[in-house]
């Protein structure tokens, strides 16, 4: 695609703000421009940079391929279809954030506020989630795949048919969620808490799960023997759901060995 002049003196313009600071490269603006991101915003996109204040801003179907906008704030913002791959956005504050169909493939969302954010048609493979606060999330045919979780905690939310094979949950703490028709091949739920999880469908592979809690009625209940099936199906899901009924009436705990 050949940019012409005009849009290239309008980038520049957009990308210097008073005083002379120049906040991105016209190389970069000119690679997003020609990504066919034409929905986005010139300003925010001149505008991506560490903490940046992002609020409200529309990037959406932008090519922001290793962005650093850690501790950025970008509430209420659109990102729909917008390609992060290994960006850093540790820290940053995504609360009402639309991320669908975006590619966070590698992406650092480490210790990141992730609240009412619609993740349906996203990627997430290998993205780091470590440490961060997820509350009222929609996961829709979501590919997950090898994602970090790890000590993350998810409040209020839905997964429905996607894919969090090789993921790590260790320490992950699930409250108040729903799990229909995801797959959870060879993840790591090590030292996982659930609490008020509904399951349907649940497909498991070669899993590891020891020193994982349930909030539930029975104690003594382990599940390990069932661990290294080729296909954990409807049995287990019935059998977690009955637990997961349960857990409103008690706080006592289960702990698998």
């Amino acid at each position: 695609m050949i940019v012409s002049s005009k849009i290239m003196g309008n980038i520049f313009k957009a990308i210097v703000f008073p005083g002379g600071i120049l906040i991105n490269s016209l190389a970069i603006a000119t690679s997003i421009y020609s990504s066919n991101a034409y929905a986005a915003d010139p300003k925010c996109l001149a505008a991506v940079a560490p903490q940046a204040e992002l609020q409200d801003c529309d990037l959406s179907n932008a090519d922001l391929t290793g962005v650093d906008l850690s501790g950025a704030k970008l509430q209420n913002s659109d990102l729909t279809g917008t390609i992060l791959k290994g960006a850093k956005l540790q820290e940053a504050d995504l609360e009402n954030v639309s991320l669908y169909g975006a590619n966070l493939t590698g992406a650092n969302l480490s210790k990141a506020q992730i609240k009412d954010v619609n993740l349906s048609k996203a990627i997430l493979v290998n993205a780091n989630l470590q440490g961060a606060k997820l509350e009222k999330l929609t996961f829709n045919d979501t590919n997950a795949t090898g994602a970090n979780f790890g000590l993350a905690n998810l409040t209020d939310t839905i997964a429905i048919n996607s894919r969090f094979d090789r993921a790590n949950l260790r320490g992950a703490t699930v409250v108040n969620t729903h799990l229909s028709s995801n797959t959870f091949n060879e993840a790591n739920l090590s030292q996982i808490q659930l609490k008020d999880v509904k399951f349907n469908g649940l497909a498991l592979r070669d899993i590891q799960l020891s020193s994982t809690n349930l909030l539930a009625r029975r104690q003594n209940s382990n599940f390990t023997h069932a661990v290294n099936s080729a296909f954990l199906g409807a049995g287990l899901a019935l059998g977690l759901g009955l637990f997961a009924r349960k857990q409103k009436k008690t706080n006592k705990l289960i702990s698998f060995p």
